[in-house]
């Protein structure tokens, strides 16, 4: 009897591949998973079964075609690093043949969804600005011409109440931020002038009042950048029959415009913007048709290095590592960007056209990820803010005169859905 249960035992212990080298080469390796879903840093650890059961062990190798979505360690565990797809692959020396079995790792890449039309005429080149979970927008630009409506919008309810008529003549292409329960919209284009505007105007958000404050220091421009950090408003760069790489900054305590040191590298127009943790950074933009690639952030609170500090290009220009090799269609003009979890996004814009691609920076590798494009027209000149950590991008260009009024949100890690892309995106 003992010895029928040792042979029992033993006969459980060698069901898997034998190490015996005595035994027989193993004909096929196997993977318990043909396909799996992982969120981003989640991992799995594969299972392998070669057969015939008394083969003897082959050795092992493991390999994924795109490491950037999916990486793969000597034990057969996997995890999800970016959106998207890629194959592992086990491979077998098993005598004079190789054997091998492959598993497609999904990892979500991202889902906008729409929220139909906004209230108010489609539009482009306006301002955004969130503050306190709301939502602002205002001004631009349509086949009517010149726009100076101001319009607040409530994620919750998905509703829109129009606000008292930007103070400033109607326009296009003018820079927006928010700090101190108030609402700064100024520069920009209006036609009389080919420099453009430097005015500026406080909205307060409490009485739906406007009043004027002091001109931009730096003069008149359109296709500026502007952000808020600490409760100080910040605007540079832009166009004014030149490109420009100046900033400034206005304190609301003041009322005052303090010059400060200017964005390092290109001049440009038309760049992104976006704020995480406090720092700032800046990117994109066009000068002179060409398309720039430079990426920068600013820290106000660094004292000691209260300067631009340059990152990572946007484009494929190191040659000697292979993080940037899929860096093809980040740089851009008339974009627009907003965070979420701790990460920026930039997306829509384009190289003298619409797009919709759609970009992920990560600040903590200074690396960016390609996520599921916008699922809306192909657009530029739309806007975009941040509620309750969600992004939200709103109308736009499309061609053919056709200015976009439709509103969307993204969630980075959801699986991509073609059933909520709402019924609006026919012109």
């Amino acid at each position: 009897m003992k010895i029928l249960i040792f042979a029992t035992l033993l006969s459980v212990f060698v069901a898997g591949c034998n190490k015996d080298e005595d035994e027989i080469p193993a004909t096929s390796v196997q993977l318990d998973k043909k396909e799996i879903e992982l969120q981003v840093n989640e991992s799995y650890q594969f299972s392998v079964v070669c057969l015939p059961g008394n083969a003897r062990n082959p050795s092992y190798m493991w390999t994924s075609d795109n490491e950037k979505i999916a990486s793969v360690d000597n034990e057969g565990k996997v995890t999800a690093l970016s959106g998207g797809e890629a194959t592992i692959t086990i491979s077998a020396n098993s005598g004079d043949i190789v054997l091998k079995d492959s598993c497609k790792v999904k990892v979500p890449n991202g889902n906008w969804t729409c929220l139909y039309d906004i209230e108010g005429a489609g539009r482009c080149d306006a301002v955004g600005v969130a503050w306190e979970n709301h939502g602002y927008f205002g001004t631009g630009i349509n086949s009517n011409g010149f726009l100076n409506d101001f319009w607040r919008y409530d994620p919750v309810y998905n509703t829109y109440t129009q606000l008292s008529n930007f103070a400033g003549s109607a326009r296009k292409g003018s820079v927006a931020f928010a700090c101190a329960n108030k609402i700064y919209i100024g520069t920009g284009y209006d036609g009389t002038t080919t420099e453009g505007l430097a005015d500026f105007y406080e909205y307060d958000i409490d009485n739906d009042t406007w009043t004027q404050i002091d001109d931009l220091p730096g003069g008149a421009r359109y296709g500026a950048v502007a952000f808020s950090v600490d409760d100080k408003g910040y605007v540079g760069t832009g166009y004014n029959n030149a490109y420009l790489k100046d900033f400034y900054q206005y304190n609301p305590t003041t009322s005052k415009w303090e010059q400060i040191t200017g964005l390092y590298g290109n001049k440009r127009k038309e760049a992104v913007a976006f704020v995480i943790d406090n720092v700032a950074y800046v990117g994109m933009g066009v000068n002179n048709n060409n398309y720039i690639y430079d990426f920068w952030k600013f820290d106000p609170s660094d004292s000691i290095n209260n300067t631009w500090i340059l990152l990572r290009n946007i484009s494929n220009t190191n040659e000697n590592e292979s993080y940037d090799d899929d860096y093809n269609d980040i740089v851009g003009a008339e974009g627009v960007a907003f965070t979420s979890g701790g990460k920026g996004y930039i997306t829509t814009g384009g190289r003298g056209t619409s797009g919709k691609v759609t970009w992920e920076y990560d600040p903590s590798t200074d690396l960016w990820h390609k996520k599921t494009d916008f699922e809306g027209l192909a657009r530029k000149g739309a806007i975009a803010f941040t509620l309750n950590d969600v992004g939200y991008v709103l109308t736009g260009f499309v061609s053919n005169g056709y200015y976009s009024s439709d509103i969307w949100y993204f969630q980075p890690e959801a699986k991509q859905d073609d059933n909520d892309n709402g019924s609006n995106q026919d012109f």
